[in-house]
């Protein structure tokens, strides 16, 4: 018995995203709320055993992380 094989063609939808002319613009707007106080993004290493002691901090005070970061920033910063 012989097959045929049928051509099957797949392709992903597009998923053009237009580059914001002004990516500061862009990350305030995506970030909009009700605070009058700009946010910026931070992105930062860190090594695991501090990101463990932070996560089990911030469980055992019913926090999330970045409010418990932000807490702590703002102690040494503000």
């Amino acid at each position: 018995m012989s097959k045929t094989a049928s051509s099957i063609s797949l392709t992903r939808p597009s998923r053009a995203v237009k580059k914001p002319s002004n990516v500061d613009q862009w990350v305030v707007k995506r970030n909009a709320d009700d605070s009058a106080e700009k946010t910026k993004r931070v992105s930062l290493d860190i090594p695991a055993d501090i990101h463990r002691k932070l996560k089990l901090q911030a469980m055992d005070e019913g926090k999330t992380m970045i409010t418990l970061v932000r807490e702590i920033l703002a102690e040494k910063f503000v």
